[in-house]
């Protein structure tokens, strides 16, 4: 939908508050959205930005969405969604400076290590097929401050100790998850069923936050 159109589709509630209503546009079971300001929020999952689009443009971006999706099953042969509880369980999660939570922008959790630190999972995997890594970053993370101390996003992955990829996250792609795909060499699969990926910092440096963990029988990115 047009710029010069939104007040056709979202509505002051009343002249003493700052909260607005929709239109059941573009939303499941014709619900409504109100909107508040950012300041009255506490403890509770929100949005910011919106994609601002036509219906042309919105059933396009449905069926692209889709398609993705469609191949990700597709080429999946196991997955790890950081900071909910059974997934990291289910994946033998081991960690030490590891800390996790949930970013409200992007509706997904996180996991990093921070110091002399790490954390890794058991993950399955096809033996007789070349496997990628696929993890999933958000693209505003930089150099993490907290406590008083600086940390550089800067990391090694490993598989089963090997290391197969150093990962610097510098505000890559601001304001969304982007993906990175690893080759994992046939050498470091052959004739096994499971393999441990690990995200390893170093002092002065933090491992992530990793926001999605796959591993995957053809190269791709879907962010």
């Amino acid at each position: 939908m047009a710029d010069e159109q939104m007040e056709e589709w979202i509505k002051r509630t009343d002249d003493t508050s700052l909260v607005f209503q929709t239109e059941p546009i573009g939303q499941p079971n014709h619900a409504e959205i109100t909107l508040v300001p950012f300041y009255e929020l506490h403890h509770q999952r929100y949005s910011i930005y919106w994609y601002l689009m036509n219906e042309e443009e919105y059933l396009h971006f449905k069926d692209e969405e889709k398609e993705k999706q469609e191949k990700l099953r597709r080429i999946t042969v196991d997955e790890v969604r950081p900071n909910e509880q059974q997934p990291e369980v289910e994946h033998h999660l081991k960690k030490e400076n590891s800390y996790s939570g949930y970013l409200n922008t992007v509706h997904s959790g996180w996991r990093d290590s921070r110091g002399d630190g790490f954390f890794s999972y058991e993950m399955k995997i096809d033996p007789q097929k070349t496997m990628y890594l696929l993890v999933t970053y958000f693209g505003s993370d930089d150099t993490l401050h907290v406590d008083g101390k600086s940390y550089e996003r800067d990391f090694d992955i490993m598989i089963d100790h090997q290391r197969i990829a150093r990962q610097q996250l510098k505000s890559n792609k601001p304001g969304q998850l982007f993906d990175v795909c690893y080759e994992i060499t046939f050498e470091l699969t052959q004739d096994k069923e499971n393999v441990t990926v690990t995200f390893k910092s170093n002092e002065g440096t933090a491992a992530g936050g990793v926001y999605g963990v796959r591993i995957i029988i053809e190269e791709a990115t879907f962010h």
